[in-house]
């Protein structure tokens, strides 16, 4: 494989693992991911009670997270706003819509995305950055994604998580709310 393809396949790479909130060690660039096809409208449309655990970016759950007198919560209104940017960010993914991810990325992430990847494609905006390397990913496997659930979601404060499952590989999200939005806050490996 010459530089500038392995370039684009790792950005590629790093764009699927970023879409799906990896918090794992990287895939080798050679190996295929599993594509599965599923109904566009499988997200979930209510888990309550099925959210119990809160991944280790969080506090474990309790009547309030340790230290404050927030509590943590795992149904309401803002759980549901925080799936809606997970969601969002699924469709903009599938779609190859640089614009409308980056959109959803904290500035720190947007800013790591495009420094990760931006040198590899040419780009010099996060949106230039994820629409490149996204664009790289074959349709059909953009398209697992439509089967992507969203569970074991909560909040506290302003700070979520929750597991976003893409063909049966589980990825951790964390979100923080800036200004009244909720934001993703992590990038693969974090």
């Amino acid at each position: 494989m010459t530089g500038g393809r392995r370039i684009i396949a790792t950005g590629a790479a790093a764009a699927v693992l970023l879409a799906a909130g990896c918090g794992g060690d990287e895939a080798p660039s050679d190996v295929a991911p599993v594509v599965t096809t599923a109904p566009a409208a499988t997200f979930p449309t209510s888990v309550e009670g099925d959210v119990t655990t809160v991944p280790p970016t969080v506090p474990a759950p309790s009547a309030t997270a340790p230290g404050s007198t927030v509590p943590v919560v795992t149904t309401g209104a803002d759980v549901a706003a925080a799936r809606a940017v997970l969601r969002r960010y699924v469709d903009a993914f599938i779609a190859a819509d640089g614009a409308a991810a980056c959109a959803l990325l904290t500035e720190e992430s947007a800013r790591a995305f495009l420094a990760e990847v931006g040198p590899g494609v040419g780009a010099t905006t996060c949106a230039d950055a994820f629409t490149a390397v996204t664009g790289q990913v074959p349709q059909q496997q953009r398209d697992a994604f439509r089967g992507a659930v969203i569970d074991r979601l909560s909040v506290s404060g302003d700070t979520g998580a929750g597991r976003l499952t893409v063909a049966g590989v589980p990825n951790e999200i964390r979100l923080v709310r800036r200004f009244g939005e909720w934001r993703i806050a992590n990038l693969p490996g974090q």
